[in-house]
């Protein structure tokens, strides 16, 4: 299995607000998140959702950074504060780079400072409805043209928007292993047995990839297949 990911978290309403690259349940993970997450979490939640699998961690690096770059040029905020593609697995921090660290806000021009509703509801009234200009539309596309990858990086990403020969890989297919529903198979979860995925998604209040998630990881073992 694939180690390495790219995920994104969205808002109730299915829009984007942050891209990242993973492994393990990272995906899923509040901690060391930056300010601008938090709050955005802090008001709406957040849906995570894996959108590719890669073998190295620089494939995920790239397909992040990808992302980030399409999205912006796109006009949808996101809560990233670099370009991606930094960073590594399991990377600590030493002592003397935290000391560096600039935790008190001072640097940031709202430091100190709170808008005032009035202007709250412009900048709502401003973000609702956001159309993606021609102009962006023409350089995300110019942008895709000019980009080279690899046959292995291309078949990658046909998997995660379609799907593989089985079915699996992308959220709008249902299919698993063997041509079965996903959905339609029986599950039980802390004793209940639910007729469908579906209902036991339903009931739980839990994502397709938050229930398949504990279904497959032995430290849910109240998670199981029935």
């Amino acid at each position: 299995m694939n180690k390495y990911y790219t995920y994104s978290h969205c808002k109730p309403d299915g829009s984007i607000f942050y891209i990242g690259k993973g492994m393990g349940d990272r995906v899923f993970s509040k901690d060391n998140r930056n300010i601008h997450w938090k709050r955005t979490v802090a008001k709406y939640g957040y849906e995570p959702q894996i959108l590719a699998h890669w073998d190295t961690e620089e494939e995920a690096f790239s397909h992040e950074k990808m992302l980030i770059s399409c999205f912006k040029d796109m006009g949808i905020k996101l809560v990233n504060l670099t370009p991606g593609g930094e960073g590594s697995a399991g990377y600590k921090w030493t002592d003397e780079q935290k000391a560096n660290f600039d935790i008190s806000g001072s640097k940031n021009g709202m430091f100190g400072k709170q808008h005032s509703e009035e202007t709250k509801r412009k900048m709502s009234k401003k973000a609702k409805g956001r159309k993606i200009s021609e102009e962006a539309k023409y350089k995300i596309s110019a942008k895709l043209k000019n980009r080279q990858f690899s046959e292995s990086h291309l078949e990658k990403l046909k998997i995660a928007s379609t799907g593989n020969k089985n079915g699996i890989g992308n959220k709008g297919n249902t299919k698993c292993a063997g041509g079965l529903n996903w959905n339609a198979k029986k599950c039980m979860v802390d004793g209940v047995i639910y007729d469908s995925l579906a209902d036991a998604r339903k009931a739980l209040k839990l994502t397709k990839m938050q229930l398949d998630y504990r279904l497959k990881i032995a430290k849910y073992s109240t998670y199981q297949y029935f």
